[in-house]
């Protein structure tokens, strides 16, 4: 417990509480005892350990009693035999219904329970888990633990072993043998495993011990819980009436088990509880010490406590409530009173002359007393106490009167320490009063000690302005300081005692005498002097081909001018000193007048080697003329700032603020000097990855005279991030591509001398490997002569330019495999070509020319023995694309590797701006794996390029065998409605293995345009696993059939189509002259375009630069605001939660105090019906006894009266009894009255009785229901956390799931890909129906080509008939009549046709469709794979951008590279190596009107070979990029 000093004047009772937590009391002179004292902690008792005659159970002992640190837990340890009897425990009460306490609490109860009964009784033993007699050591220590139980009987304190091992334990679950004898032997001992510990001794000693000290601390809370819990039981059989004592009792019992079990506030509370119910009891003669002392005792347990938590306020007030109550209850005062008097009453009065001596032996006693000891070391414990809870004032206060209590004792050196410590607190905060009241005391001291160096400094700031003497004190003191520097001995200072005064002059006498020529150098940075000084640069800054210019301001506050010879200035270099020195010269002093300002000029030249740094001015010497001194100030512009503005108040208004207005600038930078040169950049941004960007710089001359050793520093700029650093390459020579070893930064590039007006240009080459915004720095230093104040001196200037450049991915490179049929493929086979196709999508904002490009293969061969590239000399623009297409072949693998590495891809490109001495950027795409499948069959057709109706077809099949097996095939040709042919419709046969075997089959269409060819159908019965699917992919599938020729028409006819044609050609070449006219016009139109486009989109850039600053900053701000939202949200509901908290605690106190209110209300209302039940009973007893007294003297008078009359003495006698029997009946009824003012008391006393059983039940309602809430809210608390718990242990599964998705972006991919999934399921679920319709139409076509059949060999019998003559009309009739048969049935088979005709285009239409969609389910695949393979990347950068991002947020944005593009187009080449199928004709690509068109020579044959007659073929449409799709026409239409 913390020092406490409390003063109570009350009958002069002084209470002090010291730190060892006694409390002693003047004049009774009693003391707290030790057990009250001392800070409870639970009691262990140790058995089993000889600590006198074992080494290692004294070790033991030693672990568990030395080096105690505040760390571990509170624990008394004592070492007891094993034997020992413990306190015999009493019978406990099962009732307390005719029990009466004969007081509070027992004397030696708290020592009980703090050193005689222990919480644990740990046995020790020492025993290993190998013990060669384990069985009898295990039957001793169980007779061990049944005396310790047995010692311990009827007390719940718990018993543990533990066993003391030589050997390192295993870890749990690894030693057999260890867990079963420990299970044997809890079993032998009925101890939990809980209560056996084993302890090894090792090095390690020291950490079991504490984790034993953890185990024995667990059990002994249990301990104390369940104590407290039997005390609790009590309460039940307890009331008011009897058993007041035991309230207090059990709430002091409960609040000490609570102290031993460290739970200090449940302690307070239950402690705080005793206290209001023992000053509940009734105070009478037998039992006002118990309840006083016990009050005290409590009192203290509260206030010891209120310190341990840092409430110190509530200890004071629970102190002085504490007295309080005891003097009104008590009454202190009263019974000191009547001590007094009784002590009178017994001795016999004193002697006047004996008292008077013992009076004056006791003062002579006193002055013996060391008082100043005593004040000082109470008022040192009051700064500890103070300077803990952090009052510094009180702190200086108390400081203050322990420096003036040591110079009371004449202790001047520790007063003078003390002093000067506290001044420096009363400078700060202005006490002007109290600082010159302790500056006086200090100047005292000073003197008495006769030290001359603070006799100065404190004259000095009596002086100054923080004094607040007056003039004649301070004129004294000037007096005084002027003979000390004059070596002469000062007068006396006021108020020192006359012996110490003359020793003090005898010292300064010697002093004096000593000294020779006084020097002091007297720092008063840290005082207040009397002369104020301002320093004041002219600049924070200057140029150092300018002076450096210095004010300093002087200001003397004494009341007599002061005169001086000299005065420096000190700076920081002090080679600059020599310039900043004013002297007197011969009789002419330098002086000041108080209160008036004076300003010294100074100035000089800086070196150009401080260029860069700072020049201070420290310290300001004062030659102070006739004393003889140097006085030297250093003055700081904090220190000067805040003296300028506290003191002179006694100055005039105009003075004041004259000197306020001069502001400080102790300090200036020397920089260097303004260059006076340009520096211009100019390139082309942004820069495309690795190529070398040029930037060029242009520095252009200013100066008047040569600017010399010009030399430019260019690269990256230092400080950004690492990587950029060794991604950036920065040369001079930009004709070749640099190397990976260049610099990212070029230091002092030698340019020459510069001539005034003069130019220089340099370009440097920068190459960016990667993407992203870079920094570029340009350096410019040069050296030039320059004369300054007449000097000249030689200046270095230096110019820094910066510039951001992007860099950008130039162009992006997709690779994709086809068929020969331009199909997409997933698997290619052995020895079978297929297409490998490169589209390149420039993405660079300006155009760039594609030099060459080229293929390199790794096992794959070309079809073609030389590879030529397609794209030489491209030039692509924003937004379009190439592409180049290569026929290749993989020849059989050694190994049985199904994936195949195919290559790399290279492309040698610049940009079309750069000169053609530019190097080529080589940029090499490594090509994709592609997964390899053999086929044991291969099958091909040899078929002409195209058809006619009714025309033989000739088809020739050859059916490769590629296996190491003779191959059995069964071929079968399906119908077909377009043809009908000739050949074997199904066959068997053997094909050796490596051999070849051909089918010949005769087609004859039926239909003209693009039919569907008979679909040979094959099966290999020993490769089961190869489909009639996967073999028709090598077939052709469809072929053009022409129509029939027409016959010659007429010659008439010809020349008129001949004579249209000619017309047609005239009109056209018109129309071609004029297209040329208006395409020339276009191509003007379209250069101005690209010129305004260049202009727009360089307008365009800056705009939306800045407006992605704009927007980050937005979004900066926005994320701030978010941010300081979220904290006030947080702060919110935190401060809600408190306000909640407090509000529900003060409503529990409310409810508290209202109850015990009414308790007390009700108390009091019972007290007034009893007293008005008393008074009224009274009152009626008067009116009774008064009507008695009023009969009895009127029967007296009567009495009377009848004596004096003559009466008999019979008459008499029954007179006197019949007044005898009215007495009786007047006591009986007295009587009666009393029993019925009785039974009213009762009947009152039942009837508070019975409010009082409400009132306590309906409390007890009211608890049951708060129990019930709040039981109710804890199982709704533990739901809910239950809930968490699953909620979290699912988030946990799906976390550790590895089928679980990943981030949003893989989301919204795997959501793409699961529509695509169904997309695609529906349009095979539709293909699938529109074949089963194609199969019905299929078989209605066969019918009908049978009725058909039927129809024509009718017709041709018609006509035979029809040609023979006719004879009779009835054979015209009967012809008439088969005529309009046939007729109708033409016309029925036409429209059959017809419907045919037109269930085959909805067919193709759908199949189309059916085609088209699997085409886009396909290219979303492919761009969903892209996508993943892209996501990873972008994942690996993102981290490291948004540590970019982070720290250069406001400063490289980079730029928006999706807005202002051009439409993007897509150019194509096809090589003219690869020969198209029989069934295909060459593909011209057409692209749209701002595409490049690439026509293949092979196109002129083509077209040379179509035929005009030829139906329009309809058009595909294909999609190759995201912008409309690129039309395909039917190379017939063209």
């Amino acid at each position: 417990m913390q020092c406490l000093v409390t003063r109570i004047v009350s009958n002069a009772v002084t209470v002090k509480a010291d730190g060892s937590g006694n409390i002693r009391m003047a004049g009774s002179q009693w003391e707290l005892p030790p057990e009250l004292c001392c800070r409870p902690m639970a009691f262990v008792a140790l058995t089993g350990l000889d600590v006198v005659y074992n080494a290692i159970h004294r070790a033991i002992w030693d672990a568990f009693c030395a080096n105690r640190r505040a760390d571990r837990v509170p624990i008394s340890f004592k070492v007891l035999p094993g034997d020992h009897e413990y306190p015999k425990c009493r019978t406990k009460r099962t009732s307390y219904e005719w029990y009466i306490p004969k007081g509070i609490l027992k004397t030696g109860w708290m020592n009980k329970h703090l050193n005689l009964v222990p919480a644990l009784v740990v046995l020790f033993y020492e025993l290993d888990w190998d013990d060669p007699q384990w069985k009898e050591k295990q039957s001793e220590c169980a007779t061990k633990v049944e005396i310790v139980r047995t010692s311990l009987q009827g007390r719940n304190t718990k018993v543990a072993v533990v066993l003391i091992q030589k050997k390192t334990p295993l870890p749990p679950g690894e030693d057999l043998v260890a867990s079963e004898r420990a299970s044997a032997l809890c079993n032998a001992c009925d101890l939990s495993g809980k209560s056996l510990f084993v302890l090894p001794h090792t090095d390690h000693l020291v950490g079991y011990i504490i984790r034993l000290e953890n185990a024995f601390y667990e059990h002994a809370q249990t301990y104390y819980y369940t104590e407290i819990r039997r005390v609790k039981s009590h309460k039940e059989f307890l009331n008011k009436t009897t058993h007041q004592l035991l309230f207090v009792r059990h709430q002091f019992k409960i609040a000490f088990f609570s102290e031993l079990k460290q739970d200090t506030q449940n302690a307070l509370k239950y402690y705080r509880t005793a206290y209001s119910l023992i000053h509940e009891l009734r105070a009478h003669e037998t039992n006002m010490l118990e309840i006083k002392t016990m009050a005290g005792f409590i009192n203290y347990k509260i206030c010891r406590l209120c310190f341990q938590h840092n409430t110190p306020l509530d200890a004071i007030a629970q102190f002085r409530k504490h007295i309080d109550l005891c003097k009104k209850k008590i009454g202190s005062a009263n019974w000191l009173l009547s001590m007094q008097r009784g002590c009178q009453n017994s001795i016999d009065p004193p002697d006047a002359e004996k008292e008077k001596t013992g009076i004056l032996a006791l003062q002579i006693k006193e002055k013996g007393v060391p008082h100043s000891e005593l004040i000082i070391a109470l008022l040192s414990n009051a700064v500890a106490q103070f300077k803990k809870y952090k009052c510094p004032r009180m702190k200086s206060h108390l400081m203050v009167q322990m420096g003036e209590e040591y110079y009371h004792a004449k202790d001047y050196t520790k007063a003078l320490k003390l002093l000067d410590y506290v001044m420096c607190d009363y400078r700060t905060e202005k006490w002007w009063g109290l600082l010159t009241a302790i500056l006086t005391t200090a100047l005292r001291c000073a003197y008495l000690m006769a030290s001359v160096k603070d006799y100065i400094i404190y004259s000095m700031e009596l002086l100054g302005r923080a004094s607040t003497l007056n003039k004649e004190q301070k004129l004294r003191i000037e007096k005084n300081l002027t003979k000390v520097l004059k070596n002469e001995v000062p007068d006396a200072e006021l108020e020192c005692d006359s012996s110490s005064a003359s020793a003090a002059k005898s010292l300064w006498s010697d002093r004096m005498a000593l000294a020779g020529a006084n020097e002091f150098t007297i720092e008063v940075q840290d005082y207040i002097p009397f002369i104020q000084c301002k320093g004041k640069f002219q600049s924070p800054s200057f140029h150092v081909d300018e002076p450096i210019q210095l004010q300093v301001f002087l200001r003397a506050d004494g009341p007599n001018p002061v005169s001086f010879s000299k005065l420096a200035i000190s700076l920081s270099n002090q080679e600059y000193n020599q310039w900043c020195v004013v002297e007197s010269s011969g009789q002419n002093t330098m002086s000041l007048v108080p209160g008036k300002t004076k300003c010294y000029n100074f100035s000089f030249v800086a070196k150009t080697e401080d260029v860069g740094k700072k020049i201070e001015w420290s310290l300001c010497f004062f030659a102070w003329r006739g004393a003889g001194g140097d006085i030297a100030s250093t003055h700081e512009a904090l220190q000067a700032s805040r003296s300028s503005r506290r003191w002179g108040r006694n100055l005039e208004t105009n003075e004041e603020l004259e000197w306020n207005t001069i502001t400080i600038q102790h300090s200036t930078m020397i920089i260097s000097r303004v260059p006076k040169i340009s520096v211009q950049l100019s390139h082309q941004p942004p820069a495309l990855n690795n190529e070398m960007y040029c930037l060029s710089v242009t520095i252009r001359s200013q100066e008047q005279g040569v600017a010399k050793d010009v030399k430019l520093t260019a690269g990256l700029k230092p400080g950004q991030d690492a990587n950029l650093t060794q991604t950036t390459h920065v040369v001079l020579d930009g004709s070749k591509i640099c190397d990976d070893i260049a610099a990212a930064l070029i230091p002092d590039i030698p340019l020459g001398d510069l001539n005034s007006d003069e130019k220089i240009e340099k370009a440097i080459f920068v190459r960016c490997s990667t993407i992203g915004p870079r920094i570029f720095l340009f350096h410019v230093a040069y050296s030039i002569d320059t004369i300054v104040e007449g000097k000249q001196i030689i200046c270095k200037c230096h110019k820094d330019e910066t510039v951001t450049v992007e860099t950008v991915i130039p162009f992006e490179v997709s690779v994709k495999f086809a068929s020969t049929k331009l199909e997409p493929l997933e698997r290619v086979s052995v020895d079978i070509p297929f297409l490998l196709m490169t589209d390149i999508l420039s993405s660079s904002p300006w155009p760039i020319l594609l030099a060459a490009s080229s293929l390199e293969l790794f096992s794959l061969t070309s079809t073609t023995p030389d590879i030529k590239s397609q794209l030489e000399q491209t030039v692509l623009e924003t937004g379009e694309g190439a592409s180049e297409c290569f026929c290749l072949c993989c020849p059989p693998l050694l190994n049985n590797n199904n994936a195949v590495a195919t290559g790399q891809y290279s492309i040698s490109w610049r940009r079309q701006s750069s000169s053609s001495n530019s190097p080529l950027i080589q940029t090499t795409v490594t090509l994709p794996h592609i997964l390899l499948e053999s086929v044991p069959l291969y099958i091909h057709a040899d078929l002409p390029s195209f058809g006619r109706v009714r025309e033989s077809l000739p088809v020739r099949y050859h059916i490769e065998n590629r296996t190491a097996l003779v191959q059995e095939v069964e071929m079968a040709v399906e119908p077909s409605d377009a043809f009908m042919f000739s050949g074997l419709k199904q066959v068997r046969v053997r094909i050796l293995p490596g051999s070849e075997h051909q089918m010949l089959y005769n087609f004859y269409p039926l239909m003209a345009g693009y039919q569907t060819l008979p679909q040979l159908s094959i099966n290999l019965p020993r490769c089961p696993t190869t489909t009639t699917q996967s073999l028709r992919r090598f077939l052709p599938h469809r072929i053009f059939v022409k129509p029939q020729d027409v016959e010659q028409g007429a010659e008439d006819e010809i020349q008129r189509l001949k004579s249209q044609l000619r017309e047609t050609e005239e009109q056209v070449q018109k129309a071609a002259q004029a297209g040329l006219d208006l395409l020339n016009q276009q191509m003007e139109l379209q250069n101005r375009l690209d010129e305004q486009r260049v202009e727009m989109t360089n307008a365009i850039e800056v705009l939306e630069q800045e407006k992605y600053t704009l927007h980050k900053e937005v979004e900066l701000k926005s994320r701030m605001l978010e941010s300081l939202q979220f904290e006030f949200e947080s702060v919110k509901n935190q401060q809600k939660q408190q306000l909640q908290e407090q509000e529900e605690l003060l409503e529990r106190n409310h409810n508290l105090t209202l109850s015990e209110l009414n308790n007390k209300v009700h108390r009091v209302q019972s007290a007034l019906e009893e007293s008005q039940l008393n008074e009224k009973q009274l009152k009626h007893k008067l009116e009774v006894l008064n009507e008695t007294l009023n009969n009895k003297l009127e029967e007296l008078r009567a009495l009377n009266e009848q004596t004096h009359t003559t009466m008999t003495s019979e008459m008499m006698e029954v007179q006197m009894k019949v007044m005898d029997l009215e007495n009786n009946k007047v006591e009986l009824e007295q009587a009666l009255q009393e029993l019925q003012y009785r039974e009213q008391q009762l009947e009152l006393s039942n009837g508070n009785l019975q409010r009082q059983l409400e009132r306590l039940t309906e409390e007890k309602e009211e608890r049951e229901r708060e129990a019930v809430s709040w039981f109710n809210s804890l199982e709704k608390s533990r739901e809910v956390n239950r809930d968490l718990q699953i909620q979290l242990d699912q988030l946990q599964q799906q976390a550790q799931d590895p089928n679980s998705k990943g981030n949003s972006l893989f989301a919204e991919l795997e959501d793409k890909r699961a529509e695509m999934e169904k997309q695609l399921i529906s349009m095979k679920v539709q293909y699938q129906s529109l074949q089963k319709q194609y199969a019905f139409n299929k078989q209605q076509m066969q019918r009908l080509k049978v009725q058909i059949a039927t129809l024509m060999q009718l017709q041709v019998v018609m006509m035979g008939k029809a040609q023979a003559p006719s004879s009779a009309p009835g054979e015209n009739a009967d012809g008439q009549d088969k005529t309009y048969y046939t007729d109708l049935l033409k016309m029925k088979l036409n429209n059959s046709i017809k419907d045919a005709e037109r269930l085959g285009d909805e067919l193709s239409l759908q199949r189309m469709k059916s085609l088209s969609e699997s085409q886009r389910a396909l290219e979303l695949e492919r761009k969903l794979f892209t996508a993943e393979r892209m996501l990873k990347q972008a994942q690996s950068d993102k981290i490291k951008l948004q540590l970019r991002v982070e720290e250069f947020q406001h400063k490289y944005e980079p730029k928006d590279e999706n807005k202002n593009l051009l439409q993007k187009r897509k150019k194509e080449k096809l090589s003219m190596d690869i020969m198209p199928s029989c069934e295909e004709q060459p593909v011209h690509v057409v692209k749209n009107s701002n595409s490049k068109t690439v026509s293949p020579p092979a196109a002129e044959e083509v077209h040379n070979k179509q035929v005009p007659e030829v139906e329009e073929r309809p058009t595909k449409n294909v999609k190759i990029s995201p912008e409309d799709p690129v039309v395909i026409p039917n190379p017939s239409s063209v």
